[in-house]
């Protein structure tokens, strides 16, 4: 289990770009103690949901979606605003009562609660616009 973790965390580190360029053998003996059991990968993922769940997480979380928008073809502008960035605003020129309800569909919403989003507005730029707000775990629409 633990060359397997090993040989994903390795992966994405080519896909991603090692940190400081960090050669092959220096990034396996910095990322020795990997996780051996499922358990310890669950607690691992667990504690980064954790730390993506503050300020600067959801800061990255808006920056990355729309950084993966512009990869995608998408002309989308995301950013986290509020108080401790607590909410997301999605503008894209394609957002539409299809589009929007079919990100809803596939568990935007799940995602937002997890990185400690409140509230959601997912506008057009122009016609459409949805004030999506959570009060505990649910979320309802204004």
């Amino acid at each position: 289990m633990r060359r397997v973790v090993f040989a994903a965390v390795a992966a994405c580190a080519f896909v991603v770009g090692a940190p400081g360029g960090v050669a092959a053998d220096g990034f396996k003996d910095r990322w020795s103690n990997l996780p051996a059991t499922r358990d310890d990968v669950a607690a691992t993922a667990e504690m980064v949901e954790r730390r993506n769940a503050t300020t600067d997480g959801r800061a990255a979380f808006a920056r990355a979606y729309e950084e993966d928008a512009l990869g995608r073809g998408l002309d989308m502008h995301a950013s986290a605003t509020g108080a401790e960035n607590r909410a997301l605003n999605l503008r894209w020129i394609g957002f539409s009562r299809p589009t929007v309800y079919q990100m809803l569909k596939a568990g935007f919403l799940d995602r937002m609660t997890r990185y400690g989003f409140d509230r959601v507005e997912i506008t057009d730029g122009y016609r459409y616009h949805w004030h999506l707000r959570r009060k505990g775990e649910a979320w309802s629409a204004k």
